[in-house]
């Protein structure tokens, strides 16, 4: 399983008039996470992984959250990807509150790979395959 840590901040725009992190920003932060470890571990950016007829898409997705965001803290991601099989990928996230190492939140993202012209599953390309079977 491969792993990887990425670093934000949460913006005023993540929040709501509370100061507060809205939910829907938390899939923000798991989206750029999961990009920044594809192009740093698999070395592919979200573009490159729908090359040819192949896309990724969401078939689940998940959120735990245990404690509060606020504007301006500083957290940590880290993200782990496995393969599920040669059609799907497993994300788990886990957001800290940095510093202290408090955790404030579970996730965990199921994609798929689908042919574009039929979204019908189809097997990922064998390079990142490899990468995450390994």
């Amino acid at each position: 399983m491969k792993e990887f840590v990425y670093h934000e901040v949460v913006k005023v725009y993540d929040t709501d008039y509370q100061g507060i992190a809205h939910y829907a920003s938390y899939y923000r932060f798991f989206t750029d996470s999961i990009d920044a470890f594809n192009a740093k571990l698999l070395g592919k950016d979200s573009k490159e992984l729908v090359e040819g007829n192949k896309w990724f898409v969401v078939a689940e997705s998940e959120a735990k959250y245990r404690k509060p965001l606020k504007i301006g803290d500083n957290i940590m991601i880290s993200v782990s990807a496995k393969a599920l099989s040669r059609k799907a990928i497993e994300y788990a996230l886990l957001i800290k509150r940095n510093p202290g190492d408090e955790t404030t939140t579970e996730g965990r993202l199921v994609l798929v790979c689908i042919d574009r012209n039929t979204f019908r599953p189809a097997d990922m390309h064998e390079g990142m395959f490899n990468l995450l079977d390994s």
